[in-house]
């Protein structure tokens, strides 16, 4: 009698162990799949952008190319050393993608000083409506020309 309470035992504790494993298992399983499928969806800065008002404003441009109908907001950030101080500017659209290569113009505002023609480092990130909220990033240094 007690050879099968231990081999019943046994096949119990088994089958719990094996049904925890695929309880486990495929939640995980469908997250890694849902991980893995990254957004069709590619985002570069332009190597230069455009000085107005002499250093006043600024407008970069991101190059986006997402699915047809896929909401977007791209927000841009530049910073510039001028005269001992880091000045930096950001600014962000909405918009919505047509499935080919988007050219995006996104309006700065520097502070605490004026941008000036030169170098300077940009960061763009861009959040992409598919189907749940994710985002693409890109960083360069860019050319301020006047």
């Amino acid at each position: 009698m007690k050879v099968r309470l231990s081999r019943t035992r046994g096949l119990i504790v088994a089958a719990v162990a094996a049904g925890a494993t695929v309880a486990v298992a495929v939640p995980a399983g469908a997250a890694v799949q849902l991980q893995s499928e990254s957004p069709p969806a590619t985002v570069r800065i332009v190597e230069s952008a455009q000085l107005k008002a002499n250093g006043a404003g600024l407008v970069a441009t991101v190059l986006v190319k997402c699915k047809a109908g896929t909401s977007f907001t791209a927000q841009v950030d530049v910073s510039q050393r001028v005269g001992g101080v880091v000045t930096r500017g950001g600014g962000y659209v909405y918009g919505t993608c047509t499935g080919s290569r988007e050219r995006v113009k996104i309006g700065l505002s520097p502070s605490p000083k004026a941008f000036k023609a030169g170098e300077a480092f940009a960061t763009a990130d861009v959040n992409f409506e598919y189907p749940y909220w994710t985002t693409v990033q890109a960083r360069r240094e860019i050319t301020l020309v006047g």
